[in-house]
């Protein structure tokens, strides 16, 4: 992982600490029976795991923690079994989302089928993001890809998460959909949550398509947060639009 495992045996004390008195018994957990599955003491992860959902039910994380316990002890079965139940709970959690797709394009050699079986539970929206990537990519389908996308943003809480506006607009971006990008994520765009990874493949986006005055607003509504790490891309973008040749609004 990211850590050297060195680090959590250091950390183990503090984390035992922590699950003791942490008012959020959640984290406490996981921080716990992660540093324990970095140290190789996977009975110890699976015994803190196990009295978590003895004591509050079920939760999508621990439960996805306790998944990795048997992937550890080479348990696959199980441990896809406990995975696709934590998916169950929360189909969009990323992490659990990205393992369960990791493990079937390894056994299947395509993710698709088992996304599909996720996407097909009424509260998913991400799986719905991986699919339309994978019809643009591998189908070239624009309108199978802009259904999902449709979905994914349908069930989507509110406001939109960053990610999938930017996954989404760089996807259809990329292939010289631009309209499609205005239609779809420009309503949802807010300057204050999507801020520069959204607005900047909008920007592009008009900008590909000659609407000056477009890039121009948004450049504008991005300059307003007064942001320094910005104001670079900003410049670029400044630059660029002053350089366009005056056309009409499409």
């Amino acid at each position: 992982g990211m850590f050297d495992d060195n680090i959590f045996m250091e950390v183990q004390a503090a984390a035992e600490q922590l699950y003791a008195i942490d008012p959020i018994p959640g984290r406490g957990a996981t921080m716990l029976a992660i540093c324990y599955m970095h140290t190789d003491q996977l009975d110890k992860a699976e015994v803190v795991l196990n009295a978590y959902i003895n004591e509050h039910g079920e939760d999508e994380i621990i439960l996805t923690n306790l998944a990795k316990v048997y992937s550890y002890r080479e348990e696959h079965d199980k441990a896809e079994e406990i995975l696709f139940h934590s998916l169950e709970l929360d189909p969009n959690q990323q992490n659990g989302l990205e393992w369960y797709m990791a493990i079937h394009t390894r056994k299947d050699g395509s993710f698709t089928k088992s996304l599909e079986r996720i996407a097909s539970m009424p509260q998913s929206w991400r799986a719905q993001l991986y699919l339309a990537e994978s019809a643009l990519e591998e189908e070239g389908d624009l309108t199978k890809a802009m259904k999902l996308y449709r979905e994914a943003l349908e069930r989507s809480p509110d406001p939109v998460e960053a990610m999938a506006l930017q996954k989404i607009s760089a996807g259809l971006g990329q292939r010289g959909y631009w309209n499609e990008v205005i239609e779809i994520v420009e309503p949802l765009f807010q300057v204050e949550v999507h801020g520069m990874t959204v607005g900047n493949n909008l920007i592009k986006c008009h900008l590909d398509l000659g609407n000056r005055d477009r890039a121009s607003a948004l450049v504008e509504q991005l300059k307003a947060l007064k942001r320094p790490d910005w104001e670079e891309v900003l410049h670029y973008w400044e630059d660029a639009i002053a350089k366009e040749k005056v056309t009409p609004e499409k």
